[in-house]
């Protein structure tokens, strides 16, 4: 990955006021460098100018109601770093409060930062490490300001210093601390974002773990805008060989993380003992070996090395209309590269086969015999540009069947592919096959009744691409045994999280097929939505007009063990072409395990859901019709289960950790912050931006309130309990009369 940078964060970068020395980094062979933007000149004469002020109104921060003869110095050429290139990443002041109630140091530190935003963005710096806040009691006051900063400077991206797990630490007394929640400072990181309404210059910057933490805490940063990876030299050891590396398990971490995000990937940023280069050696050659240690599953390696190579962003795509959309050249070819999916193909074909001939129909007969017995009559339908009809070839001709006994029919509605046939069936299949340019639902078929009828209609989620309705059509045309591939598709859904379709969606009640987004569920399993099988079973047995036996609803209900929030439904399908032959793009499933033919399909939330942890989640799908319109519904609903004793549970009295409101709508656990090592949090921007002291009230002698993490916990009550299931969250119906999206027959 060429377009993963490396740099550095050198140790002196705000400590003196000396220039840094930023060409000799870049001559060591760094490609970008992590700097303040001022120096300590400019916070002693911030210091001095707080002070003057203070003297002058001669009252203290919260009595001061007319801030409007407070103005913060802009920094002199002597108090800025020399910052030439724009390929630095600026460091902002840390000792500033942008989380403080006092009015003058929260109004001090706004300009203080303002000045330094305006000097970077002057100089073509696109972005800027911001320490988080230092009082999560405060959050709200931080986030205001943040969202300021944000919209003033829009082609700046604020990037937040955060560790990205709270981690395991030796107490003074010698005990290990332990680790209550891996996913807390994420949780503030998503609030954070949350309330900065997924502003698009927002990013992260995550500190590499000393230690193993949980994958799933990696799976949720992953699909965060991660703009720096930074990495103390500390996290080093030494080989046999004498070399620093890192632990496997960070290598995998940076594997994974570039991998994910190739299209933009973080850089991987130094700080910390920078005695010499060899620590950058070895970070470039893990860049220039992870595409040899694979992450990813096929399908996203495929897509994301697709969109590389034609430097093209990530897209949202819009399901198929099969009945108003033709396929354009350059998709079918991409679709025939699938060898997995007509592999499988071939696999039915040929099984098929077999058990046709175990009942005698292909055996060798007489000429006079054979020409009296009808022919096996086989219907492919939408074969595009063929690649099924081959695969179907071929299993023929494997099994050493006369090609005499088949009668193939091929019918396509596009017509662009009409001469590609033709002129395939002259040169490959000897003019066998009949081509029809016809659609489905308006072909009136004359012929001997089909034996075997062979598709390739299928969609993300099975059924979104009206594979029922373009089948159920040419049952009436078929043998009462006759055998369908595939024999059945069943749709899968899951509560997913993809802040990245989030911010990008324009609209968030239509599905959407995400191409190079990341996003992962956050229930432990997929769940079974519904099922279509060939010949249909809900179909009226007498032929009449209408579709109401391809409507279908199911409610569906998950487990989610971690934290997250719910952006929206991810779907799949996985289908039986033949007994013991599959098809699925579900990423759980092993067959076949390299598809690359279908994106999962993405139906989208209005609004977040979030979800603590041990939350159920409960899904309703819907899959209507009305005025020759096929379109689906999708709503959402969270519960979390409170325990109450007995004798409280006659009354509904609701006595533990948990704030219901009156109409049961919403419930959330204690603050969060309560589960946040602030000291965790804060160590991360000491030694990325000055010493942890060096904050706004050690200069001007300001009290700092003091975050209330010492609540005590609730005692455990010893009797017997009951289980109170309270709704936390809900959702709009979706998409309802498909008014938003729906297909057209």
């Amino acid at each position: 990955m060429s377009n993963v940078l490396v740099g550095v964060k050198p140790l002196n970068g705000g400590a003196k006021s000396d220039p840094v020395p930023s060409h000799e980094y870049y001559e060591k062979g760094y490609d970008t460098l992590v700097l303040p933007i001022t120096n300590t000149k400019y916070r002693e004469a911030c210091k001095l100018k707080f002070k003057e002020y203070k003297d002058l109104v001669g009252v203290n921060g919260d009595k001061v109601d007319n801030l409007n003869m407070l103005d913060v110095p802009y920094p002199q050429y002597f108090q800025l770093n020399p910052l030439k290139n724009s390929s630095i990443i600026g460091l902002l002041s840390s000792w500033v409060e942008l989380d403080s109630k006092d009015k003058l140091i929260n109004e001090f530190s706004s300009q203080v930062l303002r000045h330094e935003v305006s000097y970077a963005s002057f100089l073509g710096i696109q972005t800027v490490i911001i320490a988080p806040p230092r009082n999560l009691t405060n959050l709200q006051i931080f986030t205001s300001n943040l969202n300021s900063l944000l919209s003033s400077f829009p082609k700046v991206n604020f990037s937040i210093s955060l560790p990205i797990c709270e981690e395991s630490r030796w107490s003074e007394d010698g005990k290990l601390s332990t680790v209550i929640d891996p996913l807390s400072t994420w949780d503030l990181w998503n609030s954070i974002r949350s309330q900065c309404d997924y502003a698009f210059n927002l990013s992260v910057s995550l500190a590499l773990p000393k230690g193993n933490i949980p994958r799933y805490v990696i799976n949720r940063w992953v699909l965060e805008p991660i703009k720096c990876f930074l990495i103390n030299t500390s996290r080093f050891i030494t080989n046999a060989k004498g070399f620093p590396v890192l632990s496997k398990f960070n290598q995998i971490i940076i594997w994974f993380i570039i991998q994910k995000r190739a299209l933009d990937p973080p850089a991987l940023i130094l700080h910390g003992d920078l005695k010499d280069t060899s620590n950058l050696e070895y970070l470039k050659y893990l860049v220039s070996i992870s595409s040899k240690n694979s992450q990813l599953t096929v399908i996203e390696h495929f897509n994301l090395k697709s969109l590389v190579i034609s430097n093209r962003q990530e897209q949202l795509q819009i399901p198929l209309q099969p009945y108003q959309h033709d396929l354009d050249n350059s998709t079918y070819q991409i679709f025939e590269k699938d060898a997995a999916k007509y592999d499988s193909y071939e696999r039915a074909f040929r099984a098929v086969l077999k058990d046709v001939s175990r009942n005698g129909r292909f055996d060798q007969l007489q000429d006079e015999i054979r020409q009296q017995l009808p022919s096996f009559n086989i219907l492919v339908v939408g074969p595009g540009q063929g690649p099924l009809i081959s695969k179907l070839f071929i299993a023929i001709q494997s099994l050493g069947l006369d090609l005499q006994s088949f009668r193939i029919t091929a019918i396509e509605k596009n017509s662009n592919v009409i001469p590609h046939l033709a002129q395939t069936n002259h040169a490959k299949w000897n003019g066998i096959v009949t081509i029809i340019n016809e659609s489905t639902n308006s072909w009136e078929y004359r012929g001997p009744f089909f034996n075997l009828v062979v598709s390739e209609l299928l969609g993300s989620f099975g059924c979104n691409e009206l594979s029922p309705e373009c089948l159920n059509p040419l049952e009436k045309y078929c043998e009462k045994d006759c055998i369908f591939i595939p024999q059945s598709y069943s749709s899968y859904i899951a509560p997913a999280s993809s802040p990245a379709i989030y911010s990008k969606l324009t609209a968030n009640q239509v599905p959407v097929l995400p191409l190079g987004f990341p996003h992962e569920i956050i229930s432990t399993k997929y769940e079974h939505v519904w099922t279509f099988e060939h010949p249909s079973r809900t179909r009226p047995s007498v032929s009449q007009p209408g579709n109401l036996h391809n409507k279908r609803t199911s409610l569906t209900t998950f487990k989610c063990h971690h934290k997250g929030v719910i952006h929206g439904l991810l779907g799949y399908f996985t289908a039986v072409l033949y007994p013991g032959i599959l098809l699925s793009n579900m990423p759980s499933e092993p067959d076949p395990p390299n598809l690359i033919s279908w994106l999962p399909i993405f139906f989208p939330l209005e609004a977040p859901i979030y979800i603590s942890d041990d939350q159920e989640v409960s899904i309703l799908m819907k899959r209507e019709f009305r005025d020759n319109r096929v379109w689906y519904e999708w709503s959402v609903e969270s519960f979390i289960y409170l325990v109450l004793p007995t004798q409280e549970s006659q009354s509904m009295t609701q006595r533990s950790s948990y704030n219901v409101d009156t109409q049961g709508a919403t419930a959330v656990p204690r603050s969060w912050s309560q589960r946040v090592n602030i000291n965790q949090v804060t160590a991360l921007a000491a030694q990325l931006h000055l010493r942890q002291d060096s904050n706004i009230n050690s200069i001007f002698n300001s009290e700092c309130e003091k975050s209330d993490l010492q609540r005590g916990d609730i005692e455990e009550e010893q009797e017997e309990e009951y289980q109170l299931r309270v709704r936390t969250g809900v959702s709009r119906v979706h998409n309802a009369g498909g008014r938003f999206y729906s297909l057209r027959l």
